[in-house]
């Protein structure tokens, strides 16, 4: 009578975080599936990645399109404001110099995975 013992599985104990952090957490999370799957990726994928509910998805995000605004707010947009208009706009430098420091500064920003990935599908 050999009755194997069913192997109960343990979740690791995940600690607690803040509503701030959780919520970035999610939107990284996204921004890779989306670099993956375009934006054409189900927040039920997501969910299943980050190891939580798809409730708790739609209590931090109401919508999809409200996550796939902060990804596109994060990715896209937030890398743009490291005042580039002052760059350009400084008549004290040569243009030619300004246009230089402008495009390194510019392709640092854009050459990364995330922003060349994601797409829709």
């Amino acid at each position: 009578m050999n009755r194997k013992t069913p192997v109960k599985r343990v979740r690791a104990k995940q600690r607690r975080l803040s509503a701030v952090d959780r919520r970035s957490e999610f939107v990284t999370k996204a921004t890779e599936l989306f670099a993956e799957e375009g934006f054409g990726g189900g927040t039920r994928a997501l969910a299943h990645k980050l190891g939580v509910t798809q409730p708790l998805l739609y209590r931090y995000f109401p919508s999809k399109d409200d996550l796939i605004r902060e990804v596109y707010r994060k990715v896209y947009l937030e890398p743009l404001e490291i005042g580039w208009e002052k760059v350009l706009s400084d008549r004290s430098r040569p243009l030619r110099v300004r246009l230089q420091e402008f495009y390194e500064i510019y392709t640092d920003a854009i050459f990364n995975r995330r922003w060349l990935r994601i797409r829709s599908r």
